[in-house]
């Protein structure tokens, strides 16, 4: 499997990643528990992102989506955005649009 690209920004309150510059400073599409999320996506550098360590960017372990980075291949190494801790799970997040790992191109 190939690597995935590194997101271009995330939003601040669910950390739902984003690869379209067109969302920066655009409401949050991921509904959370049957709510819209209420953040804002905000951009981020290539540096304030890095591999995963546990599916080495490809976003998938056997076949499913990698729980530590939520099938996005890349986590956010910069903790002033937003805490690892404030994270809401992949399994949580119902429907995010324009956001999908698997619809940009791999590196």
């Amino acid at each position: 499997m190939a690597k995935l690209n590194p997101p271009i920004g995330m939003c601040k309150k669910c950390g739902a990643s984003i690869w379209g510059y067109e969302l920066i400073k655009q409401h949050c599409s991921a509904i959370i528990e049957g709510k819209p999320c209420s953040g804002l996506y905000v951009k981020k550098d290539a540096s304030d992102w890095e591999e995963c360590r546990d599916c080495s960017a490809e976003g998938k372990i056997d076949g499913s989506s990698c729980t530590a980075c939520r099938g996005d291949g890349w986590v956010s190494v910069k903790k002033d955005v937003l805490k690892a801790s404030s994270l809401v799970r992949a399994d949580d997040i119902e429907t995010v649009d324009h956001v999908n790992p698997s619809s940009r191109p791999s590196l």
